[in-house]
């Protein structure tokens, strides 16, 4: 099956995109922080980082070193925005 990993600091917000993607047939591993994730992690290819903007760290930073080491890697970044309706 195809793996996503999520790094996010917020474990509601993770536990939710983890659900959604396990229900649609994806294996999920959910990271609370960027940096066991970078030393843990070497991702294969079709996997996929789904990374939080508001995650401790610098995201830009957390994508280039995933880009430097794994280019084909897939990232999306993602970020909550207060409702303003």
């Amino acid at each position: 099956s195809k793996v996503i990993h999520i790094v996010d600091s917020d474990a509601a917000a993770a536990a939710a995109a983890s659900s959604v993607l396990t229900r649609a047939g994806y294996a999920v591993h959910v990271w609370a922080d960027p940096s066991p994730f970078l030393a843990a992690t070497r991702l294969r290819t079709g996997e996929c980082a789904l990374l939080d903007v508001s995650t401790a760290g610098d995201p830009d930073e957390v994508q280039r070193r995933l880009r430097a080491r794994e280019p084909d890697t897939a990232v999306i970044m993602t970020g909550a925005q207060p409702d303003i309706g």
